[in-house]
């Protein structure tokens, strides 16, 4: 039997924050594929944070889309590396 371990991360339109999962896909002997979570976080963005990417939603300045980005690939990673942690799997 084979088996995966990922990471998925959302930050969705809600402006809510960032979930974070860690899971194993295993083959199962009868064809299927089994899914396990082993972690899960979820990190609510401050209000100055969904200030900002609301206002962004409505438009902005190329400065501001690309500190954003910026902004947001932190944050992204930050909830990778904490559920990677406290699922005690190997990054």
């Amino acid at each position: 039997m084979s088996s995966l371990v990922v990471v998925g991360l959302m930050s969705g339109t809600s402006l809510d924050g960032i979930s974070a999962a860690v899971a194993r896909f295993t083959d199962s002997p009868d064809g299927r594929v089994d899914a396990e979570l082993l972690g899960y976080t979820s990190r609510s963005y401050t209000p100055a944070q969904r200030t900002r990417l609301s206002a962004a939603l409505g438009g902005g300045t190329p400065a501001e889309y690309c500190r954003l980005h910026f902004d947001l690939g932190n944050g992204l990673a930050d909830a990778a590396t904490r559920v990677v942690a406290d699922a005690g799997v190997a990054p």
